[in-house]
């Protein structure tokens, strides 16, 4: 049983239940079971722990302070900025 994990931004919120209504419960369950990872809670644990700025929360302010210009308007462009963004956050602390 081989588990995939589904990076996004607001997972919860937008693609988790388009999923499950489009895929099915079962299949949800059981490939991606707790292996999602919402990149806006990530976010929004480094503004709690002082990591980043709280104006954070805007996305389009991220992506201005990560340095990963404009936010995408189209769903392929979304899904590489979240990827970067993801990527980026993995490196301030190093």
């Amino acid at each position: 049983n081989q588990k995939i994990t589904i990076l996004g931004k607001s997972l919860n919120a937008i693609d988790l239940p388009f999923l499950n209504r489009d895929l099915g419960w079962d299949f949800m369950r059981h490939y991606f079971n707790h292996q999602v990872l919402d990149v806006s809670s990530v976010v929004m644990s480094m503004i709690d722990m002082k990591l980043i700025p709280e104006e954070c929360k805007s996305g389009s302010y991220l992506s201005q302070f990560l340095e990963l210009g404009d936010v995408g308007h189209t769903a392929l462009e979304d899904a590489i900025q979240t990827g970067e963004i993801y990527l980026k956050i993995l490196s301030l602390n190093h």
